[in-house]
């Protein structure tokens, strides 16, 4: 079958749709995150949406993992997704962590990035913040790439008195395809 890409009634568009090479890959929070530190709870928050709940007065950390894509070429960037869990106003510190693990990786090499105090946005609204961690090793397709998540609670710039709420991690690349 031979579709004749002018016929009326298909939608244009231009040669960069063939070309956009930008993925994404959504890594919601879940039960599968493990602590690192104090005990975030996960919950089904508003009855709309999952999210790990971070404490006011203690530093909690969680961890994760995925691959990376077969496709990916270049252009790593993170972005957190959080909200507020509670009514309050103030600020958040977060930290990311990243570290990919391939042939002859140091699992002791770890990139991380503390957000400067950030605004949180209303209750139950979602905020993308985004982070500069970059992979600490040499990265290519199939690696096994570890992903970390804390709120700094006792940084004097986070000033929200109630949780703040991991959503998840949007991580975006550049495919080679």
């Amino acid at each position: 079958m031979v579709i004749d890409v002018n016929a009326p009634g298909l939608p244009a568009h231009g040669a960069g749709f063939h070309d956009n090479r930008l993925r994404s890959l959504w890594l919601p929070a879940g039960p599968t995150w493990l602590a690192l530190a104090g005990t975030p709870d996960f919950a089904l928050r508003n009855t709309l949406y999952g999210a790990i709940a971070f404490d006011k007065d203690v530093t909690e950390a969680i961890s994760a993992s995925f691959t990376v894509p077969y496709d990916y070429a270049s252009g790593l960037a993170i972005q957190l997704v959080w909200t507020n869990l509670g009514a309050g106003s103030g600020n958040v510190v977060w930290r990311v962590g990243l570290n990919n693990q391939g042939d002859g990786g140091s699992a002791s090499s770890l990139s991380t990035f503390d957000t400067a105090a950030t605004a949180a946005p209303g209750q139950n609204v979602w905020k993308y913040t985004n982070s500069s961690a970059t992979f600490p090793n040499a990265a290519s397709g199939g690696q096994h790439v570890l992903l970390t998540c804390g709120r700094l609670a006792t940084d004097g710039g986070d000033t929200l008195n109630n949780d703040a709420g991991f959503v998840g991690y949007l991580v975006n690349y550049t495919a080679d395809m």
